[in-house]
């Protein structure tokens, strides 16, 4: 069965392991016998020697993956149900936001991506250049979008 590992701040915090029902997370015992009854990923989930339930581990790992039409888009591209929890986890996991990754068990360093800083002006055509898109059925119609980078204002125009 599949194992992943938690890792929080570049320490090994834990692992989920795979049951028939999901996962279930388990602190590492180093963390959870320096740390017992500690909240350290979570409030609901404080250190401890056992293992979490499916529920609670599902929970709790579920906010740390995308949710809606980009899930169901990043399922397809991975070729993974977009019920597969620990699959998708699994996949993503080594870029989740915030200072949590989650890696296949072993593989320590996790996957490596390297970014290229885009100036404004080039970012904009790569965002002109995208195919536009049919809205999905029933989706709420948006007749503008804004386009900027985060950080800038938004400038609203009077309607004319």
């Amino acid at each position: 069965m599949r194992a992943l590992e938690v890792w929080l701040q570049g320490e090994l915090f834990g692992r989920i392991s795979q049951t028939r029902a999901g996962g279930r997370f388990a602190y590492d015992q180093s963390i959870a016998g320096a740390n017992p009854g500690t909240p350290l990923l979570s409030l609901s989930m404080p250190a401890k020697a056992r293992a979490f339930g499916e529920a609670k581990t599902a929970n709790w790992f579920e906010g740390l993956l995308p949710e809606g039409q980009r899930r169901d888009e990043a399922c397809r591209r991975l070729g993974l149900s977009p019920h597969d929890r620990l699959g998708l986890i699994a996949e993503i996991g080594w870029e989740c936001a915030g200072a949590v990754r989650v890696l296949e068990a072993g593989d320590e360093q996790g996957r490596t991506e390297s970014y290229e800083p885009v100036a404004e002006d080039a970012l904009a055509e790569m965002l002109d250049d995208l195919p536009s898109r049919q809205p999905t059925p029933g989706a709420r119609f948006v007749p503008h979008v804004a386009r900027r980078l985060p950080g800038q204002a938004v400038r609203r125009h009077a309607p004319t």
